[in-house]
């Protein structure tokens, strides 16, 4: 049976604002330094049948028409939902038309091995435009419902994207009370900031880069993306180099850092997997787990 509720089309982050950062939160910056936060609500129609009483949340943006990597986090209020849901089926509509027309559908994979329970999907979508979606999901008591969103895709990342060649950027590096002026975690790990991004791409190594700021974020991603990146560094230290760059190069007047100018992006936090020929093998806006990365980088070998 399809539960039918009313709930309220989310296309980007702005659902995890409520939950907000353990610590003081400041604006992640676009090009011109002004704040931009990493999510925005709408309340445009999909032009799709269904309600639900899950929200589905988008916490990426800059996302090129391709096969992208769309993840969600499953909202039931304020809260993010984790066992409650089994498994979820993906289907992508044009909007384009008189009518909503099915192009893609497909299974989404859950990462629960995370501060930040959420799901990952990779559709097919070759035009432009914004594209509503409709989520199937199969809840732990049997039950089913949908819940719609939309997402908007552009010609092409503003960021680098897959298959592109990393920026080859001199990131800050330090140690002992140098970290402080680099880094905005509270708890940091120094091997974090011991290469550049130049010097990590010709080490004949992968790399992992954290682009965030873990004291400093709009929502409740950042921290945690941090602390998943550490993990799986203890566990992968000798298979590739793992860097954390900082979104502000002054946490005073919090002006945008050389190497997030140089990179382009769009928002925080973004994670990025370079192989080692210095060309990038994955990116992931919004939350990754260990799992993911580890699938990712198995890719490589």
């Amino acid at each position: 049976m399809i539960k039918k509720t009313l709930f309220s089309l989310v296309i980007l982050l702005t659902g995890l604002l409520v939950i907000g950062c353990s610590q003081p939160a400041s604006p992640a910056v676009g090009d011109d330094d002004s704040p931009v936060i990493l999510g925005e609500s709408s309340d445009a129609n999909t032009g799709l049948e269904g309600i639900s009483e899950f929200q589905i949340v988008i916490p990426a943006n800059d996302l090129g028409k391709g096969t992208p990597r769309i993840p969600f986090i499953i909202m039931d209020g304020g809260r993010m939902v984790s066992e409650e849901v089994d498994a979820v089926f993906i289907t992508v509509f044009d909007l384009s038309g008189s009518e909503p027309t099915p192009i893609w559908e497909g299974p989404a994979t859950n990462y629960s091995d995370y501060t930040v329970p959420y799901w990952v999907f990779y559709p097919t979508i070759e035009t432009v435009g914004n594209f509503g979606m409709r989520a199937d999901l199969l809840t732990a008591d049997g039950d089913s419902t949908q819940a719609q969103f939309a997402v908007a895709i552009q010609e092409d990342a503003v960021a680098p994207n897959v298959g592109d060649a990393a920026v080859p950027s001199q990131s800050p590096v330090g140690s002992g009370d140098e970290l402080a002026a680099i880094s905005s975690d509270q708890n940091p790990d120094e091997d974090l900031y011991q290469i550049s991004l130049e010097d990590a791409f010709s080490s004949g190594l992968p790399t992992i880069i954290s682009f965030s700021t873990p004291a400093y974020c709009q929502t409740a991603i950042c921290a945690p993306v941090l602390e998943s990146i550490k993990q799986f560094k203890d566990e992968n230290e000798d298979n590739a180099n793992f860097v954390h760059v900082e979104i502000f190069g002054d946490f005073e007047t919090f002006e945008t850092a050389a190497t997030i100018k140089e990179w382009q992006l769009q928002s925080e936090p973004w994670t990025y997997l370079v192989d080692k020929n210095g060309m990038i093998s994955a990116r992931f806006a919004g939350p990754v787990s260990p799992r993911e990365l580890q699938s990712e980088l198995s890719k490589l070998e």
